[in-house]
């Protein structure tokens, strides 16, 4: 697996929180392009949007793809927040903008209209797995949807003290297949302590070059108990270097991409 590096991925930078500690986003090609996403978005004041993704596919095709999603997903999240403080967008239609502002929480219908306009665009049988999430800063509360993708792990510990991870599967299908897809959404109050680690098939399916066994999440579940009173950054460099020992270092197959943040 080679070095770090964060390129083609289209993310902006971590978020300022009061709540939460992030560590870098990673984003690691397998070739010059990279089909995985990862993304911070301002959904409403006080109110964090986090986005990992993953074309079914490689190379340039794929990072085109992704480019489309990031576009029409950063154009429904700035008409939902443009809704929420007053502005207006010529861009969308009124009923596309009450459609928005009809829930709490945008986040199952954003990801419907970003699924629709998505399934219009998309070559041949391509799809994309697709996790966002909005995190609420006065709430302390994660509203999620998973279209299909590998489900984020959140640790967190039981009233004895002891860790446990859930996974992070509420939503539905994958983006891009079915026009009229619906999704749900899912809300989880957050408590200090909790680690959230979202990530792309190419971190589990990592390969031993001497076994071909798969990384796996087994590894992955157990390499964020062992090491949940590390700091977010920590987590992330023990999960790479883990990874990194499973492949002895070996040539990557696929993108991968980790976002990990923890709850102050």
């Amino acid at each position: 697996m080679p070095p770090r590096s964060s390129r083609n991925c289209f993310q902006g930078p971590e978020p300022l929180s009061d709540k939460l500690e992030f560590a870098p986003g990673i984003c690691i090609p397998a070739r010059l392009v990279s089909g995985d996403y990862y993304d911070y978005l301002n959904v409403a004041p006080g109110c964090i949007g986090i986005v990992v993704a993953d074309v079914c596919g490689k190379g340039v095709s794929a990072a085109l793809m992704m480019a489309n999603l990031q576009a029409n997903l950063r154009g429904q999240v700035q008409a939902y927040f443009d809704s929420r403080t007053g502005q207006s967008d010529s861009n969308l239609l009124q009923p596309e903008i009450n459609a928005l502002k009809s829930r709490s929480s945008p986040v199952r219908k954003i990801v419907e209209r970003v699924n629709q306009q998505i399934a219009d665009s998309m070559m041949d049988s391509s799809f994309i797995t697709f996790f966002f999430a909005e995190f609420d800063e006065q709430q302390a509360t994660l509203t999620y949807t998973n279209a299909g993708h590998n489900p984020p792990l959140l640790l967190r510990r039981d009233c004895d003290g002891r860790c446990f991870v859930e996974k992070l599967e509420t939503g539905g299908t994958v983006l891009g297949l079915f026009k009229d897809s619906e999704y749900q959404d899912a809300e989880i109050q957050l408590t200090p302590g909790d680690v959230l680690v979202a990530f792309t098939d190419g971190l589990i399916e990592a390969r031993n070059p001497l076994n071909n066994e798969e990384y796996g999440e087994e590894n992955l579940i157990q390499c964020i108990i062992d090491n949940g009173d590390r700091t977010a950054t920590e987590i992330e460099n023990v999960i790479l270097e883990s990874v990194r020992e499973w492949t002895l270092n070996s040539e990557q197959e696929d993108d991968l991409t980790l976002v990990i943040f923890k709850v102050k």
